[in-house]
């Protein structure tokens, strides 16, 4: 299997396979990391600061339903402009560059969508949780020792 280096580079028409494999490294597990998010988008005809929306969002102490919601609700609008990159790289007439550009792209947009639809109030939850399973192992631990002696 090519690289994505060579399959970006060169003059030959995109075939089918081409544009199939770009299509799955986007989508390929935890392909989007490493990629910084847009520092600034059009979404429904306004400009947005997406990487100051993302960072204010992900960095909140106290997070209100309603801003819950309207994350949800960027992050909708982001995974559509992502399939629509999908889209032209599917469909397009586009070229090599141009098709790993719109990859590129739509790996940033993904990684946006990530970030916005992983509440910081569920990762407390799971921090609270690994801590409790510590103290848990640690209870246990006692126990047995108390046991052998």
């Amino acid at each position: 299997m090519r690289d994505s280096v060579g399959l970006c580079e060169g003059t030959a028409p995109l075939t089918p396979s081409d544009r199939g494999r770009i299509i799955a490294r986007i989508h390929s597990l935890l392909n989007w990391c490493g990629e910084l998010i847009p520092q600034q988008i059009e979404v429904g005809g306004r400009q947005i600061d997406l990487r100051d929306v993302v960072y204010d969002y992900i960095t909140k102490d106290n997070i209100t339903d309603e801003e819950k919601q309207q994350a949800i609700a960027l992050a909708d609008m982001l995974s559509e402009e992502e399939d629509k990159l999908e889209e032209a790289i599917r469909t397009g007439d586009v070229d090599r560059q141009r098709a790993c550009e719109l990859s590129h792209e739509a790996r940033m947009l993904l990684r946006a969508v990530d970030e916005l639809r992983s509440s910081p109030a569920e990762a407390a939850d799971v921090k609270k949780l690994h801590l409790l399973k510590k103290i848990d192992d640690e209870k246990r631990w006692n126990k047995f020792v108390k046991q052998l002696r």
